[in-house]
């Protein structure tokens, strides 16, 4: 046998030897600039929509505000007010994206007495559409794990709306 053909022989089986013991390849994950440009090439706006670029918490109180004070942002100004929670996913890119929730408020906002409440009109989600990208730890190619492009349902907002239709 030629010595470079055993060499090579040789290589493969402690690859293989290694792979075995460690139970799965080498494998590494794109870098934020890869996923980037990768999850742009399926929604160019993908990226702006509900990502967190700081830090959101539930508030103490999640009650109806009937009532807000001056320079109230739109989302507690609204007959169906919201606010943004942190839904973070660490098999997905971008990892965390802001998602709404409406304020415990069991139908609209109004100004009609008694109770400043419509009376049938209910609060509900506005969902958006938004690309991301999902690992797939079960695909190593070329020593680069594998991501699929996926669209998920996110709530960006809360609105009024009548009753659906039985």
């Amino acid at each position: 046998m030629d010595v470079v053909f055993f060499a090579k022989i040789l290589i493969i089986y402690c690859t293989l030897v290694s792979i075995t013991a460690t139970g799965s390849p080498i494998c590494e994950e794109l870098n934020q600039t890869q996923l980037h440009q990768m999850l742009a090439g399926y929604s160019p706006n993908a990226l702006s929509l509900g990502i967190s670029s700081g830090t959101t918490s539930t508030p103490s109180n999640t009650s109806c505000p009937i009532s807000y004070g001056a320079g109230a942002p739109q989302s507690e100004r609204s007959t169906c007010p919201w606010y943004n929670v942190e839904n973070t996913d660490y098999t997905r890119y971008p990892q965390t994206l802001l998602e709404a929730r409406c304020y415990d408020c069991d139908n609209c906002i109004t100004e009609l007495p008694p109770n400043g409440l419509h009376a049938v009109w209910e609060c509900e989600h506005v969902l958006s559409s938004v690309w991301v990208l999902q690992i797939n730890y079960s695909s190593c190619v070329n020593g680069i794990y594998q991501y699929n492009a996926v669209q998920n349902d996110i709530a960006t907002a809360c609105v009024c709306g009548r009753p659906r239709q039985s």
